[in-house]
């Protein structure tokens, strides 16, 4: 049990960053370099969600194979 609040505890010191996208693909990769730089150690994730972008915004965000970026690409529900 105490090392279950030693690990929760220790999470307090980190950001998660929720990014919506939609035919963002011109920006998204500065938009990720630039909370990545400003964070830096304090950065846990950055979850980018995507609405199915025409531009395929979702796809190059796949394509960067950042190690502190999830994807949740969203297919039939938007907004």
């Amino acid at each position: 049990m105490d090392s279950e609040i030693i690990k929760i505890k220790d999470l307090t010191h980190f950001v998660s960053v929720v990014l919506p996208s939609y035919n963002e693909q011109a920006n998204i990769k500065e938009a990720i370099d630039r909370i990545s730089n400003s964070l830096a150690h304090q950065l846990l994730e950055i979850i980018v969600v995507d609405d199915n972008s025409p531009d395929q915004t979702w796809k190059l965000v796949e394509e960067l194979y950042h190690p502190k970026v999830r994807l949740i690409h969203r297919i039939k529900e938007k907004g």
